[in-house]
This record gives C-alpha cells, sequence and structure tokens, in this order.
C-alpha cells in the first residue's frame, strides 16, 4: 500500500510529464499495432516436436505441399477434344505461376491435375491431336475410367443439378497443390494469379470457379486481423455503455476505457514491433482482456466516487482508493495472471499465445489503472476544496 501510494505522489508532482509520457507510448503503441501481421504457417499452431508438424514437414518437403485447392470450370455437356485443349492449356499457364516467396524465393503451384492429364495417361491414342482416330478414341477412354477408376472420375468430373427448364452444367476439376508454409502475402499473390488466369481461359458464363481449403484458410486468416479490432470496438462500445450506467458519468466512463484499451496496443505494438506474427490465440485477446481488466477499472472509480461525497478531496480520495483498492486490484491480477499462465503448457500453440499474451496484457492493465486512471481523474475532476486540489 506505501509503494502505491508513492506511486500516486510521484504523478501527482508531474502530472502533465506523466501525460506526456502516456501519449507518446500510446501513438508509438497504435502505430506498431497497425504493423501487426498475421501468422499463415499452419504448422506454427504446434509444437516443433509434435506429430502433425513432422507429418507436414514431410508433405511440404516430398509430396509437393500441403496446400490443396481446386480451379472448377465449366465444360459443355458433351466432352470433346477442343474443351479438353482449352483445360491443357489453361493448366499450363497455371504451371507457369511464380510469386516471390518468403526469403526471396519463388514460389508457385507445385502440382496441377486435371481430367484431361489422367485421359492422357489411360488412352491408347493420343488425344492432343484433333484428329479422326482422337475424337473416336475419347468417349471410349471416359467409359473406361468410369468403369475401372470410377473414384478418380467422380472427383474430376461432375455434373450440376440444374432447376427445371434449364439444361445441368458440366464442370471439370483441376486440382491444385501449393506450398502451405508461405506468408500471407505470397498466398494472396497466387490465389490471385490463378483466378485471374482462370478467368482469361474460361470467362464464362458461367464463369470458372478457384476454391478449396487453401484458399478458404487464406481468407480465414486474411480476415482474423480486421475481426480483431471488430470485436475490440464491439467489447469496448457494450463496456463502456456499461460503466456509463453504472457510474453515471461519461467522462469517467470514457476514462476508465483509457488504461484498459492501452495496455492492449502496448501488447499488439509490442508484437508488431518485433515482427511476431499474430495467431488465433492472439486475436482474442483485445476483446478478452478488455473484459477482465475493465473490473479494475469499475472498483477503483466506485470507490473514488464515495470516497468524495463524503467529502474527501481528489488527491486524498486517490490517495485512499491507491492504497486500499489498488492493494487488491494488485492481489486480484496476481490470481488471474497464475490461473491464464497455465495454459503455457499447452501443445496447441494459439492456446499457449492466448494464456501467456494475456497475462502480459492484464498486467499492464493492472499498470494502467494504477497510473493512468488516477493521472486522468486527477486532471479532468473539478476541483473547488484545498486550493484546487
Amino acid at each position: 500500500g506505501r509503494v502505491l501510494v508513492g506511486l500516486w505522489r510521484m504523478i501527482e508532482a508531474r502530472p502533465w510529464q506523466w501525460l506526456l509520457g502516456i501519449l507518446v507510448v500510446g501513438a508509438v503503441s497504435v502505430w506498431y499495432s497497425l504493423e501487426l501481421r498475421v501468422e499463415t504457417d499452419f504448422t506454427k499452431n504446434f509444437r516443433d516436436d509434435s506429430p502433425i508438424v513432422k507429418s507436414y514437414d514431410f508433405v511440404e518437403s516430398r509430396l509437393g505441399g500441403a496446400g490443396v485447392w481446386d480451379v472448377l470450370v465449366p465444360v459443355p455437356a458433351d466432352l470433346d477434344l477442343t474443351t479438353l485443349a482449352k483445360v491443357r492449356a489453361l493448366e499450363k499457364d497455371l504451371r507457369g505461376i511464380q510469386v516471390q516467396g518468403d526469403a526471396g524465393q519463388e514460389a508457385g503451384l507445385t502440382k496441377v491435375l486435371s481430367l484431361a492429364d489422367v485421359l492422357d495417361a489411360v488412352s491408347l491414342v493420343d488425344l492432343t491431336s484433333d484428329n479422326f482416330f482422337a475424337r473416336r478414341a475419347l468417349a471410349p477412354t471416359l467409359n473406361v475410367m468410369q468403369t475401372k477408376m470410377p473414384d478418380l472420375y467422380a472427383s474430376l468430373d461432375a455434373v450440376q443439378p440444374a432447376p427445371d427448364g434449364q439444361p445441368p452444367q458440366r464442370w471439370l476439376r483441376i486440382m491444385l497443390r501449393a506450398k502451405e508454409r508461405m506468408s500471407a502475402e505470397a498466398k494472396s499473390q497466387i490465389i490471385e494469379q490463378v483466378r485471374r488466369v482462370t478467368a482469361e481461359h474460361f470467362p464464362g458464363p458461367p464463369p470458372a470457379k478457384v476454391t478449396g481449403f487453401y484458399v478458404l484458410l487464406a481468407n480465414l486468416i486474411q480476415s482474423l486481423s480486421a475481426d480483431q479490432w471488430l470485436t475490440f470496438g464491439a467489447a469496448a462500445g457494450g463496456i463502456g455503455l456499461l460503466l456509463l450506467v453504472t457510474l453515471r458519468s461519461v467522462r469517467l466512463a470514457l476514462i476508465a476505457l483509457v488504461p484498459n484499451a492501452l495496455s492492449i496496443f502496448l501488447m499488439t505494438g509490442a508484437l508488431g514491433l518485433f515482427g511476431t506474427r499474430a495467431n488465433m490465440g492472439t486475436i482474442m485477446i483485445a476483446a478478452v482482456s478488455m473484459g477482465l481488466s475493465v473490473d479494475a477499472s469499475i472498483h477503483y472509480l466506485v470507490a473514488y466516487r464515495r470516497l468524495r461525497r463524503a467529502g474527501s478531496s481528489v488527491v486524498a480520495a486517490l490517495e485512499a482508493v491507491q492504497q486500499e483498492t489498488g492493494t487488491a486490484m494488485v492481489f486480484a491480477t496476481l490470481a488471474l495472471v497464475v490461473g491464464f499462465s497455465a495454459m503455457a503448457a499447452s501443445e496447441f500453440v494459439p492456446t499457449i499465445y492466448f494464456g501467456v499474451l494475456s497475462s502480459v496484457t492484464m498486467i499492464g492493465g493492472m499498470f494502467g489503472n494504477l497510473i493512468v486512471l488516477p493521472l486522468l481523474v486527477y486532471l479532468t475532476e473539478p476541483r473547488v476544496e484545498n486550493n484546487g486540489r
């Protein structure tokens, strides 16, 4: 308690210098928070010695990558050699896609496979030449595939049912494989180039579609960063409304949000500064930590207002709250930190990040409530007694 009172007296002695320092730190934290990047490597969600990481290493190094996705191209109901030639031309351009990957390395698609490739492999006649023999051999080759390899055929060629009165649409599937361990920027470039090349060859209608788990995961990861600030904003808005109802003061409600938001920006800013990529666990911290640390702000301000109504001056009330409520705040925060730190033993890395960084953020929120909160109250509270104190 004496230490906390001493801290408050240091703040009271030079309030404007403390405020300037807090503003500088806050501005730098917000700036680097905007530099925060999201982790796109799925294996980074697990420890390096886990079985799933070792399996991923095998697939990435020997089987062309773990990123599996597809291009669906619309074709006529009666498949012909001309359509197969268009599919081969598309595949050729897809195989030529290259982007700048991590560490300056070239990255692109490692595998491209379609029904045209399988037909070329099993047919006794050269189907790449549009002649009498090739045209006559196409239908029997398709029948052989359907009979001998029904599962493979069904995965490469499908007919989509259509509403009444409209003809069904036939689709050929081009299976793609790419490296999973790439940055979000490189993945986005590959996906956009695949979409561009596909649209050039099969503009439609209906247009060709680029889809699959690889695309889904890339879009999911890209949306995580935006979701982080969306959930943070929603949490701050909801908490601010409840603070307004509880404290019945717009000024105090806004003041209570500042130290808790600042601790979150300090954490995300540090991650952005040191280049640490955020994962699914990190994304959840902003909204969750806001709700955990604001509890201390409510206790602090309620106790402060009670003392003020009892006739205490601003300085005396803050000093008393700093000693009594501040002491309880420290021990409550340490108890939460101990509980959340248990997550560090998890095998799932996002859980580790969530536990450890939530603990760090709560400690930051504690200091914010012990430094920033009383400082803002002191600077904004109307004072008429004790020479303005």
